[in-house]
């Protein structure tokens, strides 16, 4: 199926750029739904193949954030501040995030450092990306606190 796609559009790389935007604008700013039928049908499930570069993550880093922190007191997020009121940190975990503070983009493919890294809630973690996504530029954990207020 790749094969056939590229077939049809690998010709035409204008249109697939402008088709790209579209549809990146689309998800970014979706349009509204014409009603609130609670009985709509979403098509979802499909398996699909994707073919992407992605930067290399090191899933011991969050954990790592997590032990340190605790280990400086309770956890919390440093945007918010938001402080979870379960005892099982297994389930404490789950609340957080680790955001990179420098852009791996930016930092190419050297170590990163816990210094280099946030605890984020996951609400702040979603909102941090999004503003980034938005506005199309890096904002730091100062920029959101400071829109937050």
């Amino acid at each position: 199926m790749d094969k056939e796609i590229w077939g049809e559009f690998g010709r035409y790389p204008d249109q697939v750029k402008v088709t790209a935007r579209k549809i990146r604008e689309l998800i970014l700013d979706p349009p509204e739904p014409a009603d609130d039928d609670p009985e709509d049908e979403f098509p979802e499930g499909r398996l699909l193949t994707r073919k992407h570069r992605t930067r290399e993550r090191n899933r011991n880093i969050r954990k790592k954030l997590l032990k340190v922190r605790r280990e400086k007191g309770p956890l919390h997020c440093e945007i918010c501040g938001f402080k979870p009121s379960v005892t099982d940190e297994k389930l404490e975990d789950a609340f957080f995030e680790a955001h990179h503070v420098v852009p791996l983009s930016q930092s190419d493919a050297s170590p990163t450092k816990l210094k280099d890294m946030a605890l984020l809630c996951a609400n702040c973690h979603r909102l941090i990306h999004r503003a980034i996504s938005i506005e199309k530029r890096w904002f730091s954990i100062s920029d959101v606190k400071t829109m937050l207020l």
